[in-house]
This record gives C-alpha cells, structure tokens and sequence, in this order.
C-alpha cells in the first residue's frame, strides 16, 4: 500500500526561501467538483493558462521545479495595470514523476480555494484491468468489488484487479468503521453496480461526505489499460 499525500497551501509565504534539487515532472490534472476555467501556473516566466476538466484528466504536462508549484487567479490591477497574481493552490513534488495526477478539491468556508492531492496513477504495465482505491477519509474501509474484500487504511491506497465478469457490470460495497460512541463498529454505507468493460481500468477516489457524518463519495475515473510492449528481434 502506499500512502496518499495530502498538501493544503496554507500560505505563499516562504515558499521562495523551499528551493530544492530540481525535479522533472509530468503531470496531468482532474477536478473533483465542477471545471476549473480561471487557474494558472508560471513555468520559467511563461504563463499556462489551465481548463481542468471534472470528467477527464487535462493533458499531461511537463515542468522542472526546484519551489513548490503554485497556482494562481488574477486579482486586481496593479499600478501598471496589469493583474496581480492571487495564489489558490500548492503541490510539492519530493522527487522525479512521469505518472501523477492533481487531483483539484474545492475547499469551502476556507480563504485557500482548493486543495491538490497529488496521486500516482499505478497505471498497469501487464495489460491487466485493475481498479486502483484510494481512501482519502480518516476511517478504515473495506472494500468489496464482486466478490473481493479489501482492506483499506486512512490514507492508503490498493491495487485490485478487475473481477473476470460474462455481464456488463458487478456488485461495489463499501463499509466504514464508525468512530461515534453511539454506533461503534463497521456501517455499510455504498452499494451500487458499477458497469465494466474489457481494456478499461479505474482509478477510484473515496472522501468523507462534507454535508453528511461517516457517509462516503466515491469518484471514479476511467482511463484504458496499458499493454505490454512487445520486445521484437
């Protein structure tokens, strides 16, 4: 299991004084709530004007950092007239990644706009059909896709592979071990069908519903199954 690195910006200051190793990185990005139109980063003085999508990742993307990258909105004109720059957003990469993925989470009632949670993708390299569960709540889960349980840890993330089905979807179940002195122990709270299909993986992102106590959603994000390259003489 590995754990799933969570990073707020909790401010810009000292974020200069963070300077590193230089790290290359790829990178694409997904909003968890709705499209992000008006965000920004600066990669060696250029601006890159960003549209994160909250169905399908952005494109990838490659920087080399040596600071935190921080994203911005424009704020008001300066005495030049030209916009200030309001940061909204940080992720630090501790080292080289070619397979990451930002994941954008709007903060509400909070000064900084979102949080990023940055995830690798694991994405298979045997041709396998896997889902990928990330727990990114504060309880225990078990998991149960068709007919596997799976234990998740607060944080933690695990490979499954893809039940072998002959129907077009399968039974999910996702029980949450209850931290209240009222109603101690294990609460089933997801069950659904998901639908499968052959030569697709998921990647499947479990949060605390911010309205409702010890309820979970769920996002799931497809994306097609990586096949073995073939070493030809």
């Amino acid at each position: 299991m590995k754990r799933v690195f969570l990073l707020i910006l909790i401010s810009v200051h000292g974020l200069c004084a963070q300077v590193g190793e230089p790290v290359n990185v790829a990178f694409s990005m997904l909003s968890w709530d709705k499209t992000i139109k008006d965000v920004f980063y600066m990669n060696q003085g250029e601006r890159v004007d960003l549209t994160i999508y909250n169905g399908t990742p952005t494109p990838v993307h490659k920087v080399v950092l040596e600071v935190p990258l921080v994203f911005y909105r424009d704020g008001p004109l300066d005495e030049e007239g030209l916009p200030t720059r309001i940061p909204v957003a940080s992720v630090k990469f501790e080292g080289n990644s070619n397979d990451t993925l930002l994941l954008f989470m709007k903060l509400h009632d909070e000064p900084i706009q979102y949080r990023v949670v940055p995830v690798e993708t694991g994405a298979s390299e045997n041709g396998t059909d896997i889902y990928k569960l990330f727990n990114m709540t504060e309880h225990r889960l078990i998991a149960q896709l068709k007919d596997e349980r799976i234990m998740l840890q607060p944080g933690a993330s695990s490979v499954s592979n893809a039940p072998i089905l002959d129907k077009p979807n399968f039974g999910v179940m996702f029980a949450l071990e209850s931290k209240t002195d009222e109603d101690p122990g294990w609460k089933l709270v997801y069950k659904t069908q998901w639908p499968y299909r052959s030569g697709r993986s998921g990647m499947v992102f479990i949060i605390e519903d911010p309205k409702r106590a010890e309820e979970l959603k769920v996002r799931r994000v497809y994306y097609q199954t990586l096949q073995p390259q073939l070493d030809l003489e």
